[in-house]
């Protein structure tokens, strides 16, 4: 922030003290478990987070958010897009007008993304590159397209077209996409590769600032 706050976002187990949250749930991994997706706010250069402010928490549907990329846009909102590790994956965007304070309730957007990155074009479009899980929760090998794919959204977050596939994986073990703008002004993705065969790489790849 320009007062020189941070705002950090953060995923872990619904509170026992929420409602609807059972303490004798099964731990991680198993029925009954649900995560919050927060961020949380320090005004002393990270030493401490005293202020939590939570964008989605749905005990009562076990509800696995996490992983979520937030962006400033031009008309000084932030958009987040989470990450829902309940089948069948879809993504959700939620946006903030006041600083981080409160969040609007999360929508489902039309991609399934694992560890999204959100990132500004000149144009003002933005981009979401993220590990692609369509077909995960189908199990059918002629549904699934494992690797790191890219959506573009025009309008703010609101609505999502896909511009295609950058990666294909050998599994879904791949992914968390960084972009960066490079002082020539090209842009570069790192991403790690599958798992395969005992190795997986970290690799890059430039992307066009014009779509």
């Amino acid at each position: 922030f320009d007062d020189g706050r941070i705002m950090v976002p953060l995923y872990g187990p619904v509170q026992e003290s929420e409602p609807g949250v059972n303490r004798n749930d099964p731990p991680s991994s198993k029925l009954g478990e649900a995560w919050d997706m927060t961020v949380a706010f320090s005004s002393d250069g990270g030493r401490t987070f005293p202020e939590i402010s939570t964008i989605a928490s749905v005990p009562a549907e076990n509800r696995l958010f996490n992983e979520t990329d937030i962006l400033r846009l031009r008309d000084g909102r932030f958009l987040a897009i989470l990450r829902d590790g309940k089948p069948p994956k879809w993504s959700y965007k939620s946006y903030s007008a006041d600083e981080g304070r409160t969040w609007t309730p999360y929508e489902q957007v039309n991609f399934k993304g694992e560890c999204p990155c959100l990132f500004q074009l000149r144009s003002g479009a933005i981009l979401c590159v993220y590990r692609d899980v369509e077909g995960l929760d189908l199990g059918r090998e002629d549904s699934t397209r494992p690797g790191i794919s890219a959506s573009v959204s025009e309008d703010d977050g609101e609505t999502w077209r896909s511009v295609g596939q950058l990666y294909s994986g050998a599994n879904w073990d791949c992914g968390y996409p960084v972009i960066v703008r490079l002082p020539d002004s090209r842009l570069f993705c790192t991403y790690y590769t599958s798992f395969v065969d005992g190795d997986c790489e970290v690799r890059g790849i430039w992307l066009s600032d014009d779509l």
